[in-house]
């Protein structure tokens, strides 16, 4: 199984590497960027150390040497790609393949995980690695990567902690340092996956009997007070700042949209026009573009997934109603974590970034979770059908 999941993520690393050349050929691509500046310090450690460690640690003494040094989060990619570059003499294809085997070791810590608390679920956990988008976005040497690095690692590493009982040193720190690379890589997704967990682990303390009041308040208040002081995480998530770099995000991505590309959302500066607007951009931030929106071949690749998404997902609501489906208890609270992680980050990047194409991409960090509902709701239904089957 793992030998055809590695050769698929290498016939989609091809494909990569092909819409690239084909389709994005107007611009520098951010993945060959974030390569020819880890190529770049891979030199700077034999030319010079002293500037290397410099460079590495702090900020460039040359930023004319490097591409991305004024874009702080792709120029720290770069320096994550650095032992990859250093493994293979500065070859990009072979790098790729370094970071793909990274990738596919962080899928198999998470599924494994998940899998010891949902044994039946396999088939599903495992069909995660087919999705399209994410097999194709999280290619070559891109932030991607890295973000489901991240992201994987976190919740594996939550859920050993919290549900499997495997508390250690090791997995606390293990977890901090995950968290601080998802902090320099997106921040914005460190934010989300960090509100939801902390907000799982208040629910359960005040849901969990075996605690008294005074107890559970002193559980509650760390995390209440790790709550706010979320928004210290990044300037741009400073409460009275926030509005504001959302906005400038979005006229920034409106203006570089070639028409039809991108969602004109009519967005202010304001909490309240952001509060107004946010259905609109949980829509989009999950769902754009729909097949009837594609403009190009590209955009209709990802059309395609996104309309079998709601497709599933309506047909999902309507069979956990109708057959009045329920979540147990253990279940529930990992259930609000993900949909709190699920509706933040669709709804900030569909804000913040409401271009077709760039949305496709920044969506892969939380579009696996719907399809990991759908595939339970739908594998319920189907016990459901054979019980009734049997009987009849």
């Amino acid at each position: 199984m793992w030998a055809f999941i590695f050769l698929y993520k290498l016939v989609f690393l091809w494909l990569f590497f092909y819409v690239h050349q084909k389709y994005y050929s107007h611009y520098q691509w951010d993945f060959w960027l974030i390569f020819l500046d880890a190529s770049q310090l891979y030199d700077l450690l034999w030319q010079s150390p002293t500037e290397f460690l410099q460079t590495f640690f702090h900020k460039p003494i040359s930023s004319e040497k490097f591409y991305l040094s004024e874009q702080p989060r792709a120029f720290f990619t770069a320096k994550l790609y650095l032992p990859f570059v250093l493994l293979t003499q500065k070859n990009w294809l072979l790098s790729s393949l370094y970071a793909v085997i990274l990738y596919l070791i962080a899928f198999y810590f998470f599924a494994e995980t998940l899998l010891k608390l949902f044994p039946k679920y396999e088939i599903l956990v495992y069909g995660l690695m087919f999705l399209p988008s994410l097999t194709f976005w999280a290619s070559g040497t891109s932030k991607e990567i890295w973000l489901m690095v991240c992201i994987w690692g976190v919740f594996a590493l939550h859920l050993q902690i919290f549900y499997l009982g495997k508390k250690s040193f090791y997995r606390f720190l293990l977890i901090v340092f995950l968290f601080f690379l998802l902090l320099k890589v997106k921040y914005y997704y460190a934010f989300g996956i960090a509100f939801a967990l902390l907000t799982e682990r208040l629910i359960y303390f005040w849901q969990n009997e075996k605690f008294t009041k005074k107890l559970k308040w002193a559980f509650s208040l760390p995390i209440l007070i790790s709550v706010v002081l979320l928004s210290f995480l990044h300037p741009n998530l400073h409460l009275d700042f926030f509005p504001q770099a959302l906005y400038e995000n979005y006229r920034l991505t409106l203006q570089a949209s070639p028409q039809g590309s991108a969602v004109d959302l009519d967005l202010e500066p304001t909490w309240s026009s952001c509060l107004l607007n946010s259905y609109k951009g949980t829509w989009i931030g999950i769902f754009a573009p729909l097949s009837w929106q594609a403009k190009n071949t590209t955009m209709l690749m990802a059309s395609v997934e996104n309309t079998t998404l709601v497709a599933l997902m309506i047909l999902s609501v309507l069979l956990f109603f109708i057959y009045h489906f329920t979540i147990p208890q253990r279940n529930l609270y990992l259930a609000v974590a993900s949909f709190l992680f699920v509706l933040l980050m669709a709804t900030f990047l569909g804000l913040s970034s409401p271009n077709f194409g760039a949305l496709s991409r920044y969506r892969i960090g939380f579009s696996w979770i719907l399809w990991l509902w759908i595939g339970m709701i739908w594998e319920k239904w189907l016990k459901t059908k054979i019980k009734t089957l049997r009987k009849n």
